[in-house]
């Protein structure tokens, strides 16, 4: 466990202990990070931040908040503290993520769960339609800084090398999503033994906390206010239980529907990730053969 102890200079005032995490799960976006979360959140060990993705380390984001705000996330009491936010792997949208988290958290362990690039990108793609985005139809998207930045999240050679200019890859526990879907228990195993946890998770549920069902049952109004940072701050004071009670409330019958990416720009997506690709599977040493690419 990582921990900051600040001393007081008042006589007789207690040490603080101040918690960082231990481990972060760093993407990728759309590749069961939420359900990850879910689980080991649930773990009599682990101590996962109040907000699931806290984007602490995002200069563009929660930076400004500072270390203090960063801190209260975790609650004392758990013998091993993570958080999770798939913004730590969009370079170049969100550069010097890693060279602050190793400013802060030198010791840092990483999981970076990855999906097959191209229905990750998919998937990606019908998240910011459905959850009421300005993005073009996808005849519109070649050629478009949205369709960069959908690449660019896939592109996990890049996404993993901006790390590894600060880290050694022992630090690293890379996971398949489809594995996360097929076979729970054995990822988690891997995930306890990483991290020198208790193999004992709570039930076992498929990967749907954050899929592109529930999102697109959601008003669009709730995507809107969401945007507005007095609304952040009240649904951050609210425990993740209630927060999740209150989206079932709101989901209705009629779900919102995306125009599907053809299989033309599908390829294009495959074409401009193969090498990069190439390069992921090198530096991890898993063959992900159940992949488009």
């Amino acid at each position: 466990m990582t921990k900051l102890t600040l001393s007081s200079p008042l006589a007789g005032v207690r040490q603080r202990v101040r918690i960082l995490p231990d481990f972060i799960i760093i993407g990728a976006m759309k590749a069961g990070t939420t359900t990850l979360y879910d689980h080991l959140a649930g773990h009599p060990d682990v101590g996962m931040s109040r907000e699931k993705e806290t984007d602490f380390f995002v200069a563009e984001k929660n930076w400004s908040r500072g270390l203090d705000w960063y801190q209260s996330q975790f609650e004392p009491g758990y013998a091993c503290y993570g958080e999770a936010s798939p913004n730590y792997t969009k370079a170049p949208t969100f550069d010097g993520v890693a060279s602050r988290i190793k400013a802060l958290v030198p010791d840092c362990r990483f999981i970076f769960i990855c999906r097959d690039p191209v229905e990750r990108a998919v998937s990606q793609y019908r998240h910011a339609v459905l959850s009421g985005q300005p993005i073009p139809a996808p005849e519109g998207l070649p050629g478009t800084a949205d369709l960069d930045h959908l690449i660019e999240t896939s592109a996990y050679g890049a996404q993993i090398a901006a790390y590894l200019a600060h880290f050694d890859l022992d630090r690293f526990l890379f996971l398949e999503f489809e594995s996360l879907v097929s076979d729970p228990s054995r990822v988690l195993s891997d995930v306890a033994q990483f991290l020198g946890i208790r193999d004992d998770w709570p039930k076992l549920r498929k990967v749907a906390a954050n899929s592109s069902d529930n999102i697109a049952r959601l008003p669009l109004w709730v995507f809107r206010l969401r945007s507005n940072p007095a609304f952040a701050r009240l649904t951050e004071a609210l425990p993740r239980g209630a927060r999740s009670r209150v989206k079932a409330l709101l989901r209705r019958k009629q779900a919102r529907t995306v125009a599907p990416i053809g299989p033309d720009l599908r390829d294009a997506i495959a074409a401009q990730l193969r090498d990069d690709i190439a390069r992921f599977r090198d530096v991890t040493g898993m063959p992900f053969s159940h992949w488009s690419i």
